[in-house]
């Protein structure tokens, strides 16, 4: 800054995919001495086999889920997408208390959460809205319910009545809305890419 020049010209933006949780990080960590040798040395491009091998222990994890399972999962992946393509700083599992937020969405790291997120798809609706209640109650967050057509009658008698405080808060957003803008983000963030429009990171 004193002199007024640029020291580091390079820019980048990385965007976290998938993290391994903490008690993975001896037993299932990915070493290779090609890669730790040439991370001494900074940034530098590697090699497509190179690259192929690194991410081969990754692409070759499966997981077994029931279709409910799957669906859920889907529409929080989705939500947790579309938060990374706005900038924002996004978690699943996010904890508050004992209980776990499906999907949160925050503008910094150390911030409470901006945007709660919870998925309905079968399970227990009241729970689902107590959580959301209470996110709104501690954080004043704004909070979204992710809500099948077929519980819509329920979701409106709850709202009617226990959870009426929270009537006019929670938005309830339905399985195709969020399949549509998440789809609808990626094609703009390409062609944004592909223009040149994407901002460097701050």
């Amino acid at each position: 800054m004193a002199k007024n020049e640029v020291i580091w010209p390079l820019r980048l933006i990385f965007e976290v995919r998938y993290c391994l949780s903490p008690d993975c990080w001896t037993a299932d960590k990915v070493i290779n001495d090609r890669v730790s040798f040439r991370a001494k040395m900074g940034f530098r491009e590697i090699d497509e086999n190179l690259a192929t091998e690194v991410l081969a222990p990754f692409q070759s994890v499966t997981v077994s889920v029931q279709p409910e399972q799957s669906v859920h999962s889907e529409l929080v992946d989705s939500l947790l997408e579309i938060g990374r393509l706005q900038s924002y700083l996004t978690q699943k599992e996010y904890p508050m208390g004992k209980a776990r937020l499906d999907a949160v969405w925050r503008r910094v790291q150390r911030s409470v959460p901006n945007f709660v997120f919870e998925v309905q798809v079968g399970g227990n609706l009241y729970q689902a809205l107590a959580k959301l209640k209470h996110a709104h109650d501690i954080w004043n967050s704004n909070i979204y319910l992710v809500l099948l057509e077929s519980s819509k009658k329920q979701l409106d008698e709850l709202l009617s009545g226990t959870f009426h405080e929270i009537r006019d808060r929670v938005r309830v957003i339905d399985e195709a809305t969020v399949k549509r803008l998440v789809n609808l983000k990626k094609e703009i963030r390409e062609i944004e890419s592909r223009l040149g429009l994407t901002l460097p990171a701050p």
